[in-house]
């Protein structure tokens, strides 16, 4: 863009701002201002961007516009131009380097000109007219990037689209293109800080133009939409006249933003310069009907100059914060992705310096998991399954749970223990997801603990004497208890592996998660997980399923042995509950009713001055506090705690308590409360075992434990191959680090820009 009459566009400080910010390359990241010219194909689009640029475009048939041409205009101390190719983003890597060799310097000749865009065609591969080739397409997604530098131009960036067309040409469009042409046109006027200038001929119907509809589209205000009518010389009725007078006047059709009206160069005006061009326009708008529209300030190329003006210091200072927000959003996100990939890793000190620094990290927030110290580090707020201790914690209740509940293969006979007893049954684990690089490791993941069985107890104990007894007398051999113990627990095994493969599963992802997390870096997270620690971690995981399975072995294939108290006092209550049991059936309902009745009116069991005599009942099984036969109930109990008397058995009744039962059932019945007192035991002490030696020691506490593997030692004793392997960093991952520290360093001078040109 050139100066003219003193006036310049976008010549304020905030369009000086966004123009500086164009020059660093903002406008790739963050949309700035800018103009888009938009029409149908012939509408005249290249004689208005003649006009607003000053850069006289080529003037050819086959020169028509086929792809995106950006026009960045720039003030230098000497005139130049250079044209240049901007590959599109679907291009493979051998056509991007062979556009991008695509530069060409030359001066503002139009023989010159026309040269250099024939080539740009050539090399984008588009189908060509005086050549004879029908290969290739007709448009394209690349741009062709022309900048302008001059000691008069301003810093300003304008878009020429491909022109709409409806019909296809034999040999060089067809229906593709027109749609490809259409999509092409939205996608650059879509942007709301877009200028669309849409160029509409004189001589057609206006109303129907198809540029205003898409215009309209993405712009139903008219804000920032312009309508630029050219040829009006080549509207030669007076009601054609008359109607664009009307819509310069804006009272036809009005845009927000009016219309304005310029005459273009002539097709076949190949010689006139640009001073012939303003004075051929400034005579033809001197004869009436145009006279009429002087006062509009709409006519002519001054005026669209001094109008794009003031929309574009408008449209600019509007946009000014929203820009300067978007820049710092820009700046923030690429300085942090710059960060994360840490400094440049090129030798074996700086990518041991680099996994040393990943490797403290992560156990900094390992211990912080292990210890549920989780204040002060925002990766256990955004993630609730990196709280690892709390999570194996609630497993560990879980297993403890369905163990007492559903542990046993058939339920003991007798009440249930009141520390075992439940208000609603464990609901059932989880399937484990396996899609995990663990096979061969977790084992029974589909496990599902069914209820005990609720046949007796006592008839499978019956079969397991009858089958193994010796001749032993009153009593049983030791493989009895032994088997039967076996049988009833086993369904310990399979809740035992399936518990370390849910706790080994929590581990692992924990793992994965947090290295990701401490290791952004995609391709050397991906050597050091999968390649390098998978292996050592597999084998960590291993130690520890081994270990519990160490852990059944010896709890269910030896000999059932304790030396722990409760033994034998859980052995008492349960032979004290069956005697309990048996004077029940023998004292009878309608005796104990009688003692309590006697009890209560001060004439038996101690009331009164204690001379009453027993009551009298059938059978004669109560008698008195003389009698000297005591036996103390559970009942008795309860009594004595309220202030009742309670009531004895005499001693001639005792032996008729067993005097029915046969040497099997006595056996069987010793058995069954042997096998129940030392199951409670075993049970306790093993679910112990398993949490404290294989969840605690061999997942999370032990030196060789799979959240101590990656550690500072570790990295320390890696040779060069390794850290090469893991750390080192390819072509690929230089050339994105470069990019990215560019894009931050020009981010950061636009950040500058834009505060001082917000003062």
């Amino acid at each position: 863009m050139t100066g003219n009459e003193g006036e310049s566009i976008g010549d304020d400080g905030y369009s000086c701002t966004i123009d500086r910010l164009r020059e660093l390359g903002i406008a790739d990241l963050v949309p700035l201002p800018q103009l888009v010219v938009v029409g149908d194909q012939s509408s005249g689009k290249s004689s208005v961007l003649e006009s607003v640029t000053g850069f006289a475009f080529p003037r050819s048939p086959e020169l028509c516009t086929r792809y995106a041409t950006q026009i960045t205009c720039r003030r230098d101390d000497t005139e130049s131009v250079q044209v240049s190719i901007i590959p599109s983003q679907e291009s493979n890597d051998d056509r991007k380097e062979r556009l991008r060799a695509f530069v060409y310097s030359v001066q503002k000749d139009d023989m010159a000109l026309a040269d250099v865009f024939a080539k740009a065609n050539k090399t984008m591969g588009l189908r060509g007219v005086k050549d004879g080739s029908v290969s290739g397409s007709a448009f394209t997604e690349d741009i062709l990037k022309i900048e302008i530098g001059g000691p008069k131009q301003h810093h300003l960036t304008v878009i020429d689209v491909p022109g709409i067309f409806r019909t296809a040409t034999k040999d060089l469009t067809t229906d593709d293109d027109i749609v490809l042409v259409r999509n092409m046109v939205q996608r650059y006027i879509k942007d709301q800080r877009t200028i669309i200038l849409a160029v509409i001929p004189c001589n057609v119907d206006i109303a129907t133009q198809e540029v205003l509809t898409l215009a309209k589209e993405v712009d139903p205000d008219g804000i920032r939409t312009m309508g630029v009518l050219t040829k009006p010389d080549l509207a030669t009725e007076r009601a054609t006249k008359q109607i664009v007078c009307e819509l310069v006047e804006g009272k036809r059709h009005s845009l927000r933003l009016g219309y304005c009206v310029v005459k273009n160069r002539s097709a076949d005006d190949e010689t006139s310069t640009m001073k012939d061009r303003n004075s051929s326009e400034k005579a033809f708008f001197s004869a009436a009907p145009w006279t009429r529209l002087k006062s509009t300030k709409r006519v002519g190329v001054g005026s669209l100059s001094r109008r794009l003006r003031d929309l574009l210091r408008d449209i600019s200072k509007k946009e000014f914060k929203n820009v300067t927000a978007e820049v710092l959003r820009m700046l923030r996100e690429n300085d942090l992705e710059l960060e994360r990939m840490g400094p440049s890793r090129s030798g074996p000190d700086a990518q041991r310096r680099f996994l040393g620094q990943v490797a403290s990290d992560f156990q900094d927030a390992a211990r912080r998991a292990r210890d549920g110290h989780y204040s002060g580090m925002a990766m256990f707020d955004e993630n609730p399954n990196l709280r690892l201790v709390t999570l194996i914690v609630s497993i560990n209740e879980e297993f403890n749970d369905t163990f007492a509940l559903r542990g046993h293969t058939r339920h003991f006979d007798g009440p249930i223990d009141e520390e075992d007893e439940m208000e609603k049954s464990p609901e059932p684990s989880k399937p484990i997801d396996t899609d995990r690089k663990l096979a061969g490791i977790l084992r029974e993941v589909g496990y599902e603990c069914p209820e005990p069985l609720s046949d007796s107890l006592l008839a499978d104990i019956e079969i397991v004497f009858y089958q193994t007894r010796g001749a032993e007398l009153g009593s049983f051999g030791g493989s009895v208890l032994a088997q039967v113990f076996k049988e009833q627990s086993k369904k310990w095994k399979p809740l035992v592996l399936q518990h370390v493969s849910r706790a080994i599963v929590i581990v692992h992802d924990f793992i994965g998660e947090t290295l990701r997390l401490k290791c952004p870096d995609d391709g050397t997270f991906e050597e050091l997980h999968e390649q390098f620690l998978l292996p050592k971690l597999r084998a960590s995981y291993q130690r520890a399923m081994d270990h519990a399975q160490f852990l059944i072995d010896v709890e269910l294939s030896g000999q059932p042995y304790t030396m722990n108290h409760y033994f034998n006092s859980n052995l008492q209550v349960s032979q004290a509950t069956r005697l309990q049991e048996a004077i029940d059936k023998v004292v009878g309902p309608a005796t104990r009713n009688a003692s309590d009745n006697g009890a209560s009116n001060g004439t038996s069991n101690g009331g009164g001055s204690g001379s009453a005599a027993a009551p009298k009942t059938t059978g004669g099984v109560l008698g008195s506090v003389r009698d000297k036969s005591p036996f103390n109930f559970s009942q008795q109990k309860n009594n004595e705690q309220s202030g009742a008397a309670g009531w004895w058995v005499p001693r001639a009744m005792i032996p008729k308590l067993t005097t029915n039962r046969s040497n099997a059932g006595q056996v069987r019945e010793d058995i069954h409360d042997i096998l129940r007192s030392y199951y409670k035991v075993a049970r306790k002490r093993f679910v112990d075992v398993v949490l404290q030696q294989v969840i605690f020691h061999f997942l999370l506490d032990a030196r060789e434990s799979p959240i101590k593997i990656f550690c500072p030692d570790l990295v320390m004793g890696m040779n060069d191959r390794q850290l090469r392997m893991i750390a080192g960093e390819d072509s690929a991952t230089q050339e994105k680090r470069e990019h990215l520290a560019r894009i931050v360093e020009n981010l950061k001078l636009a950040a500058e820009e834009l505060r001082f040109g917000s003062k």
